[in-house]
């Protein structure tokens, strides 16, 4: 009976040791499953941020050129506006005979603009100053009535 129970022991530890390998060797199939799947997942991520990270870029540069586009576009009608209300004073209020040279500057961040002219009292203005159009488009204003004399 001892020699029954002693063949049940072999065989209850060979199964035991069959289950616990079988069991050990799907934990590390799965554990290195699992690894490579997260290896896999990780490299689709960086890949996804790394274009993402490019489009980003892209679109900033996009952005960046716009607005530099819009600042220089700015400053010329800036200095357009300078040289028209300078040539008009220059007009209604001569300072010489000869001609005069303007020169309307204006600095933006790495870069500077700068227009020069000459004026001279045939100069013609293409292009009026916002105040002198404004009041153009309203006409000449009314005459106003004389204060009683007191």
């Amino acid at each position: 009976m001892l020699d029954k129970i002693k063949g049940f022991g072999e065989q209850i530890s060979n199964f035991a040791s069959g289950a616990v390998d079988g069991v050990t060797s799907t934990v590390k199939e799965g554990a290195s499953a699992v690894k490579d799947g997260a290896h896999a997942v990780a490299d689709k991520a960086t890949g996804a941020v790394s274009a993402a990270g490019q489009r980003v870029a892209e679109k900033a540069g996009q952005i960046n050129d716009k607005v530099s586009d819009m600042a220089t576009r700015e400053a010329v009608a800036q200095l357009r506006e300078v040289m028209a209300v300078a040539v008009e004073e220059l007009r209604n209020k001569p300072i010489s005979t000869s001609p005069v040279l303007l020169i309307a500057k204006v600095d933006i961040v790495l870069a500077s603009l700068e227009i020069q002219m000459m004026v001279d009292h045939n100069t013609q203005l293409l292009h009026l100053p916002s105040a002198s159009r404004k009041a153009a488009e309203q006409g000449p204003e009314p005459d106003k009535p004389e204060a009683p004399a007191a």
